[in-house]
């Protein structure tokens, strides 16, 4: 993914310890490191990439070009760089958006309100749920809680169909993020009685639109500081914030996952799935069981799929379902690896075998609204593109005596997964998904106190195959 580092040794434990020093138990001095005063924008003069993202610097996706990067961070990170010997030049310096009248991005409550008014239009078709009260997961630092709106031709009923996630906004800056999110809301709703691929969608699928994932953070970077990334978990020393794109469980604790500094703008948190945000992901994922989710942040105009040190085991595969997609939001069939470990996309990949992908939208974080909004409509049709992608595999697990739902264990072979990765049916139907080339397979099915099956499979290009498995007693 990057060039090896052309670091001294000597530079490199420098370099780490940039982003390990401990929050100071003095209030004052940890403010003038942290985050709370206001952050730096700096282009930073470097051929290589690799040891800022390693050393959990918080560089600008997109920004990285053959001779420089720029860095977000506190003045203190700034000069620990140019301690470093790197050539360093601040170009912007944080505040609140508030303040700066050509960027009138709309605030949490105005996106909660057009969510309210869409349902009020259509609904028939759409739905706002309170995902933190319908889960029952803590709701944030700040106590406020996660909404999606639901989008289904029987929108409050519980179907038993596909279900697919937009979700945008964990980074709490990229605010044209949230904006892409409620295009897709009025796309869908607003084209349903017209437009025959949004109709046979909706009629066959469970969508879920979460326009922010970060609501703490978004107010925060409103109010107070336009650069900010993390939520609003305070910590020791006057610090705040975890990145909730390094919170995940899954490669949580792999070598290039996020800092364990809570200074750093990277900060993975104390433990995995600290974050309520991470909790009701998690329980949203485990009770709806998503064959299909888009992670929508910003900048770079590109797709993210894989790891991003690790090995994946159908890495060529979803490059090239990537690659379409790239082309499909235009593009231009860009894509890359992602830039850190413990990410939203390891743990729906590694607990799902869902068709995820993150995409970097935008050029900026902040692009002025009316370049936000023509982005938001540029990429439709590739979200659209996404929805009707078939799924080469699925089905449901049941018992075989009471037909009730059954949590079974997934294994398909000759697939040689090599980072823990799992799959399994759940949620209330029993279902499960595994998103494959085409090829001959193995499944296994198995589960506690139940005859273990086995099924041979050929996935093909473009099908839908369903395979129902009843498991019985020995």
């Amino acid at each position: 993914m990057f060039r090896p580092s052309r670091l001294a040794p000597w530079a490199l434990v420098l370099l780490a310890a940039a982003c390990t020093t401990p929050a100071s138990d003095d209030g004052a001095a940890a403010t003038a490191f942290g985050a709370e005063a206001p952050l730096l924008r700096a282009v930073v003069t470097t051929s290589d990439a690799a040891p800022l993202f390693a050393a959990g610097f918080d560089v600008v996706e997109g920004s990285v070009e053959a001779t420089s990067l720029e860095v977000i961070g506190s003045e203190e990170e700034i000069e620990r760089l140019r301690a470093l010997g790197y050539e360093v030049e601040v170009i912007g310096r944080g505040g609140p958006l508030a303040a700066e009248e050509a960027l009138t991005y709309p605030p949490l409550a105005d996106i909660h309100a057009e969510m309210r008014a869409i349902e009020a239009a259509y609904p028939a078709i759409a739905k706002v749920v309170d995902l933190t009260a319908t889960l029952g997961t803590p709701p944030t630092a700040q106590g406020r809680h996660l909404l999606a709106l639901k989008v289904s031709k029987n929108v409050d009923a519980s179907e038993d169909e596909p279900t697919y996630l937009l979700v945008a906004n964990h980074h709490a800056r990229e605010l044209g993020t949230p904006v892409a999110a409620v295009n897709a809301m009025k796309m869908l709703t607003s084209g349903y009685a017209t437009d025959p691929r949004i109709q046979r969608v909706v009629d066959t699928h469970e969508l879920w639109i979460a326009p922010t994932w970060n609501p703490d953070g978004l107010e925060h970077v409103h109010n107070a500081e336009k650069m900010w990334r993390k939520n609003r978990r305070p910590s020791a020393g006057n610090r705040f914030g975890v990145d909730l794109n390094r919170n995940y469980p899954s490669l949580w604790s792999s070598s290039c996952a996020g800092s364990t500094a809570t200074s750093s703008e990277t900060y993975k948190g104390p433990s995995a799935a600290s974050e309520p945000e991470t909790q009701t992901m998690m329980a949203f994922a485990e009770d709806r069981r998503f064959a299909k989710v888009l992670d929508l942040h910003s900048s770079g105009r590109e797709v993210l799929t894989g790891y991003a040190c690790s090995s994946y085991a159908l890495a060529t595969y979803f490059k090239g379902i990537a690659t379409q997609l790239s082309n499909e939001m235009g593009y231009g069939g860009h894509t890359r690896r992602p830039s850190a470990q413990g990410e939203h996309g390891d743990y729906h990949v590694g607990n799902f075998s869902n068709l995820f992908f993150l995409v970097e939208i935008n050029t900026t974080f902040q692009p002025p609204l009316a370049a936000a909004q023509a982005e938001a409509e540029q990429i439709w049709p590739g979200i659209l593109w996404h929805m009707e992608r078939p799924v080469p595999l699925s089905g449901h697990v049941v018992d075989a005596v009471t037909r009730a739902p059954l949590a079974a264990s997934i294994v398909v072979r000759p697939v040689a997964y090599s980072q823990g990765e799992v799959n399994s049916s759940g949620g209330k139907f029993g279902r499960w998904q595994a998103f494959l080339p085409a090829g001959a397979y193995e499944i296994e099915v198995s589960a506690p106190g139940r005859v273990t099956q086995r099924l041979a499979v050929d996935v093909r290009d473009g099908e839908e195959r369903v395979f129902d498995v009843a498991l019985a007693a020995p």
